[in-house]
């Protein structure tokens, strides 16, 4: 699967998931006023995997098929990963 943009990751979460704030029923995730701010957190990833001065350190392949995803998947079990996720965050 391809690194979704951040628009096809919001449009994802609009689905027939039952979530409940405080009670109430939420029926959407994306402009909801108290999970909206995290929905925009996790789309700034989606934002910088697409941006290329950011993609060289925000994107890595994928284990099972090559393909792009979020390095925020990456497990850093060596010390290149572990650097890595330190770049990532001095960068940004």
């Amino acid at each position: 699967m391809a690194l979704r943009t951040d628009a096809e990751y919001k449009q994802g979460l609009k689905d027939d998931r039952n979530v409940y704030i405080l009670g109430n029923k939420v029926n959407d995730v994306t402009q909801d006023p108290f999970i909206k701010v995290g929905v925009e957190t996790a789309a700034f990833d989606f934002i910088l995997g697409h941006d290329p001065e950011f993609k060289d350190i925000s994107v890595i392949p994928s284990p099972f098929d090559q393909s792009e995803i979020s390095s925020y998947f990456e497990v850093p079990d060596h010390p290149d990963a572990v650097e890595r996720v330190q770049i990532f965050l001095d960068d940004i």
